[in-house]
């Protein structure tokens, strides 16, 4: 297309499950990467595509079974594309809710699971117990092989239901600690709650999944930072917490890599991407963030949402991975980020506590994270001017005496009288308040 002229550049059009990327490296330079990352302390997740295979794919021209993949194959000779092997198949129409219903068409459930995306992208058959067989072999594989700690399932919701529990159990019956979170790119609660696991959908199905992705959270806090949505309106979206059996262990973004960057959406600017990424980082779930973010970058639709990070490579005129190569609104970005990170390792109330609403209207909102050994408030305010916000304090169990220290944004300090406390949040920025 005119404003992506290549494909396959970003390795979703796998050619071989076995193989690494030769540009990259090979199977030894991986597993070195792995060692070196827990060395470190750091976890290593792996970006896996079971749902198709790119084009160039050996299993086009040769499928190991006749229904190896969605579609049927009339042989051609001398062809090399998907289309021109003689493949019969129907495009997705992503009516993706007829998942959710128990209404569903079937019609329409059989093309949001059998369609091709696209020419491109030939569909994997996991109705097909060898199709299902192999991939679950090969997640297994690359676990053992390499030491990866995690795996990110992408599009997973095209995928039967019956075949991502079978993919979870395995996974965790041969590494109890493994944990994995797949892409269900929707903005609808339901829908992606419909597909984590710890409880049972309408089809009798627990996918046993370990996390989502939060579109519908993140959604809201682009559109709210961005003014085009009231404040509430993060507040009344986190309502849809109840339809999941632990939302903790929804996977929040910063962004990912099929949007445009924050910084390069209509209304945005440097205050509100702030503001953006601390309520990612203190609100409920895990936090993930998505690489340059942290430095501001800029970048509209897929590719140029890709750009390189600055620096990194020989020959690049500058590189942000030093203070001194980052220009002063990346540093602000930057130490912004790095702040609210060091705050949320620092206390726990943050990592696993309740969230609690507060305060919450068209221009701010303020919430409680809470746990049996302290209090954290974080508030939000994207007024031009500050704003004076009187909190329920003994709506979340606060007595009178004790007193609010503003440890990040903001350095006021106020004392809780007669069940409340009145803090003043500080213009177009976030705040976070210990209680003492």
């Amino acid at each position: 297309k005119p404003w992506c002229p290549n494909t396959y550049y970003h390795g979703y059009h796998p050619i071989d499950y076995y193989a690494v990327e030769d540009r990259f490296g090979d199977m030894a330079t991986l597993q070195e990467l792995v060692n070196k990352a827990h060395r470190l302390g750091l976890k290593v997740i792996q970006d896996q595509v079971a749902n198709h295979v790119g084009s160039r794919h050996p299993w086009v021209a040769d499928p190991p079974l006749d229904d190896w993949f969605h579609g049927t194959r009339v042989e051609r000779s001398g062809a090399t594309s998907a289309a021109a092997l003689g493949w019969r198949y129907t495009l997705n129409k992503f009516q993706n809710s007829t998942l959710l219903s128990p209404h569903g068409n079937q019609l329409e459930v059989r093309n949001t699971l059998a369609g091709w995306f696209n020419d491109d992208l030939p569909d994997m058959n996991q109705e097909q117990p060898e199709v299902a067989r192999y991939e679950i072999q090969n997640a297994l594989w690359w676990v053992g092989i390499t030491g990866i700690d995690g795996i990110r399932q992408d599009t997973i919701q095209y995928m039967p239901r019956s075949f991502i529990r079978e993919l979870s159990n395995s996974l965790h019956q041969q590494y109890p600690k493994m944990w994995m979170v797949g892409e269900v790119f929707e903005r609808d609660a339901a829908q992606t709650a419909f597909f984590i696991g710890g409880h049972v959908g309408w089809d009798g199905i627990d996918t046993k999944l370990d996390s989502v992705f939060d579109f519908a959270v993140w959604n809201a806090s682009l559109l709210a930072f961005t003014n085009k949505l009231p404040m509430r309106a993060m507040r009344d979206q986190l309502k849809y917490d109840a339809l999941y059996p632990d939302a903790s262990k929804v996977t929040m973004l910063i962004n990912s890599h099929d949007a445009p960057r924050f910084l390069s959406l209509e209304g945005a600017s440097l205050e509100g991407a702030l503001m953006h990424t601390a309520f990612t980082i203190s609100v409920r779930g895990i936090p993930q963030l998505y690489y340059g973010e942290e430095v501001a970058m800029e970048g509209k639709e897929d590719p140029d949402n890709r750009r390189d990070f600055p620096g990194g490579f020989p020959g690049d005129p500058r590189s942000a991975f030093t203070a001194q190569g980052r220009t002063e609104k990346e540093r602000r970005m930057f130490d912004w980020t790095r702040a609210w990170i060091r705050l949320r390792a620092e206390h726990s109330a943050i990592r696993n506590g309740r969230l609690i609403d507060l305060f919450y209207d068209n221009e701010s909102y303020v919430f409680a994270r809470q746990n049996r050994s302290e209090t954290v408030i974080i508030g939000f305010n994207r007024m031009a001017q500050e704003k004076q916000i009187a909190l329920p304090a003994g709506a979340i169990g606060l007595k009178d005496n004790s007193t609010v220290v503003g440890t990040l944004g903001s350095k006021e300090t106020a004392s809780i009288a007669d069940g409340t406390v009145t803090l003043t949040l500080p213009p177009k920025t976030a705040a976070a308040y210990l209680v003492r």
